[in-house]
């Protein structure tokens, strides 16, 4: 266990090798946690092999129309997602806006808290609609 009382550690997402290609780059602590995150709202539920309800289904909101109930029904896949994969953290709350430059891009905020450190951290994922 390091110094933030966490002990994971794994691959960068996405992967990352050092100079020359001989080593893998690793992340830990509150980045591996975030990478982790990245990784789970991106991947598709099915989409793998021997984790089939690994994911978070985000894609199937593309081409929708954005409305308080789109909006509530991706805050509720996301907070189902991390709540049943990721237990180092709690989800303090999910905001999901579109991006203001042509509005076909949704604006995921997370705002969560990491048990081993207590603290709070957040991270934006965007999702595009088009």
């Amino acid at each position: 266990m390091n110094a933030t009382g966490l002990s994971d550690t794994g691959w960068r997402f996405p992967p990352h090798f050092s100079t020359g290609g001989k080593h893998v780059l690793l992340a830990s602590g509150e980045n591996e946690i975030r990478e982790s995150l990245t990784i789970l709202l991106s991947t598709l539920v099915g989409e793998r092999l021997y984790h089939p309800d690994f994911g978070c289904d985000l894609k199937k909101f593309m081409f929708e129309e954005v409305d308080n109930s789109l909006v509530t029904e991706i805050q509720e896949m996301i907070a189902e997602a991390i709540y049943t994969y990721e237990p180092r953290v709690e989800v303090l709350e999910i905001t999901v806006t579109e991006e203001e430059k042509n509005g076909t891009t949704l604006v995921i905020n997370i705002s969560y808290f990491i048990h081993a450190t207590n603290r709070e951290e957040s991270m934006v994922y965007t999702l595009p609609l088009y």
